[in-house]
């Protein structure tokens, strides 16, 4: 069971003192009093500690929603100490592979970049993706949000050879479960040129060209792109990289749409 599923069944219960404190100071923390969160998500800490021991899986929320307020008053290393007893807690708990760390682990990696460690802030987001693939599998199409949270982070830190790896990889799944023409293609067909052009490849307008041809073929089949907005702004990048003899299609692309 997720993080956010568990909280909100924690809500169901509100005779149970700790699922009061706890409640208390999640609304502390929505109302961004982050010193007083912090004070009760210490007190349910506490208490849990104490009735259920210090490895229960029930302090993995107080413990998340510690690191987050620790965060937001840049607290960075206390936000990390909580974090990671909530990832080892959860490992201990529910497996290495438990997607209940997923919150954890985007935090720990920008905690991570933030203090110069990089190696350990990239394998944080490796190991990310690799909970998610080991949940749905390497052919799912539910990996999509996956892959996009890694190339994102590929690309912000530059890394631009691991991102056209990735879009490579996502574009063959796109094309292999569901078509060589489905609209998600042009999102990443517009990352594939922005991320030529970052590395100061001249050619970067062919993937903008493939991405023309999905939404002509998309709107051939759809009648119309699924995403109106992602087509037009592949087209006008495309007009924009485009020599005069190739914007025409560009142009009746956006007219189209």
């Amino acid at each position: 069971m997720c993080i956010r599923d568990r909280a909100v069944l924690s809500v169901v219960d509100a005779a149970d003192p700790i699922e009061e404190i706890l409640q208390k100071a999640q609304s502390l923390e929505t109302d961004q009093r982050f010193r007083s969160a912090l004070e009760f998500y210490d007190d349910a800490i506490a208490a849990i500690t104490k009735l259920k021991g210090p490895h229960s899986i029930d302090l993995v929320e107080p413990l998340l929603g510690k690191g987050r307020s620790y965060l937001a008053r840049r607290q960075y290393e206390e936000a990390k100490d909580s974090l990671e007893i909530a990832q080892s807690i959860a490992r201990r708990q529910d497996g290495v592979y438990s997607d209940m760390q997923l919150e954890v682990l985007e935090d720990l990696a920008n905690i991570n970049l933030r203090s110069g460690e990089f190696k350990t802030a990239n394998d944080l987001q490796k190991f990310a993706f690799r909970i998610d693939r080991d949940g749905y599998g390497d052919r799912s199409l539910k990996l999509l949000p996956a892959y996009d949270k890694l190339i994102n982070w590929y690309l912000n830190t530059g890394q631009y050879l691991n991102v056209c790896r990735e879009l490579n990889n996502v574009m063959d799944l796109i094309q292999e479960e569901a078509s060589e023409h489905d609209p998600r293609l042009i999102e990443y067909l517009r990352l594939v040129a922005k991320t030529r052009r970052l590395q100061g490849i001249t050619k970067s307008h062919q993937s903008l060209v493939d991405a023309l041809e999905v939404i002509e073929k998309a709107i051939k089949v759809h009648q119309k792109p699924m995403n109106p907005p992602t087509s037009a702004m592949a087209a006008f990048e495309f007009f924009d990289l485009a020599g005069p003899s190739a914007r025409y299609s560009a142009i009746v692309v956006v007219v189209v749409v």
